[in-house]
Order: C-alpha cells, then sequence, then structure tokens
C-alpha cells in the first residue's frame, strides 16, 4: 500500500522529469523560486481532468425541479484554479502557497460557497488573534505521522 501511494505521488514528478532529491529545500527567495518553477514543470501540459460532476448533478436535479441542499465542498479539486497552488503545495507545502492565496483559489473554484469561505477566513482569523500558527500545527503533525510511520518501519511503533 506505501508503495502505491508513493508511486501515486511520484507520478507527476516522474512525468516532469524531476528527481523529489531536487527539490530544493530551505526559506531563501531562490529556493522559493526554484519550487515554483518546479511546480511549473509539474504543471506543464497538464489539463483539468476531472469533470464538474457535483455541477452536472446540481444541473440535472433544476431541470428535474428538485431541491438538493447547497454544496458544501469544491466541485471538482481538479479545477484550474486550485491546480497552481496544489502544485505548489505538493512540491514546497503550504507556506510556498500561504493561506490567503490558497483561499482566493478555493473561491474562485467554488463561488457558490461564498458563506464557506467566509466561515474559513474566520476561523483563520480568530486563530491568528488567539496566537495559534494553523500552518506550524499542520507542519507539526506531518512532522509527527512521518516520524511514527519511520518508527514503525524500522518495528518501534505501530503506524497510525
Amino acid at each position: 500500500m506505501r508503495k502505491a501511494e508513493a508511486d501515486v505521488l511520484e507520478r507527476p514528478f516522474r512525468r516532469a522529469g524531476i528527481a523529489l532529491g531536487q527539490v530544493p529545500e530551505g526559506e531563501s527567495d531562490k529556493a522559493c523560486e526554484a519550487r515554483q518553477e518546479t511546480a511549473a514543470g509539474v504543471l506543464n501540459g497538464r489539463r483539468c481532468p476531472r469533470l464538474d460532476s457535483d455541477g452536472t448533478l446540481r444541473a440535472g436535479v433544476v431541470e428535474a425541479e428538485f431541491d438538493l441542499p447547497p454544496s458544501r465542498s469544491v466541485s471538482t479539486m481538479f479545477h484550474k484554479a486550485l491546480m497552481d497552488p496544489g502544485a505548489r503545495m505538493m512540491v514546497g507545502g503550504a507556506d510556498d502557497v500561504g493561506f490567503e492565496k490558497l483561499v482566493e483559489a478555493w473561491e474562485a473554484a467554488s463561488p457558490e460557497n461564498a458563506e464557506m469561505i467566509e466561515h474559513i477566513r474566520a476561523a483563520h482569523r480568530d486563530a491568528a488573534l488567539a496566537g495559534v500558527d494553523l500552518h506550524h500545527l499542520l507542519r507539526h503533525r506531518r512532522r509527527t505521522r512521518r516520524g511514527s510511520r519511520r518508527r514503525s518501519r524500522a518495528g518501534a511503533v505501530p503506524a497510525q
């Protein structure tokens, strides 16, 4: 299962001819620009492959004169507005995109969910006012899981 997951995550890099070890790390402007170029390379020649299934369903329901509750998610994660920030996050992590740019992408991909977007912004704003860095919590959680997996593979603790 881990091999299959790794293969799926590495596939866009292989298609772009990029070895994962080539992705620059660090917070310098040069490293950030190199990661942005890498993300652009991952997207080069890619198109948004998924249909808007939610939109198609809703259009059919309107014709049939049924009511559906409001959509609660982005209709497709492959929306053009989400591809660039998604690739940048895949290459360099959430810090390379920033919260506001990501929310702007969600907003563009899902304009019918303005209330959800504002709720996300308010939650982020409230966390910041309370002194909580949501990006830090996400990074810490990933490091904790990664370390747990490494120990699990070494036989020290069960995987979570």
